[in-house]
């Protein structure tokens, strides 16, 4: 198995790869993105730093910032993925991210409605 930690693979690289990816399959611009991670608890996340994160793409390092493990866990819960989407998968191989992003209340909503079918009826 290839090593995701090579030169040719660099990490930071990919996500900041990833990152632009799903948010612009999203349809979604610097601003929304850091709207939802300021929603989400990530108000340091600004339209900024995004930019800045995903300068490391392509190799383009003015300006860039590199992305910290809380930066990660918080830029994939706002592109409604799981954060090992954006990391470099097994093989260097690029996970697909097909997932239709759905806000947390509305998930929250979801439960609670399955969980009221579910409770037992009383008599």
């Amino acid at each position: 198995m290839k090593s995701p930690f090579t030169k040719s693979s660099h990490v930071t690289a990919h996500v900041a790869r990833q990152v632009r990816t799903v948010r612009k399959g999203r349809g979604w611009t610097l601003q929304q993105l850091a709207n939802r991670c300021a929603d989400l608890g990530a108000p340091w996340l600004t339209t900024q730093v995004v930019q800045a994160i995903e300068r490391q793409h392509g190799g383009t390092t003015s300006r860039a910032r590199y992305t910290t493990v809380d930066d990660l866990a918080a830029l994939a819960a706002a592109l409604g993925v799981p954060p090992a989407a954006l990391l470099p998968g097994a093989e260097g191989e690029t996970p697909t991210v097909t997932l239709n992003p759905v806000g947390l209340a509305a998930i929250a909503d979801q439960l609670q409605g399955i969980a009221t079918q579910l409770a037992p009826k009383e008599a």
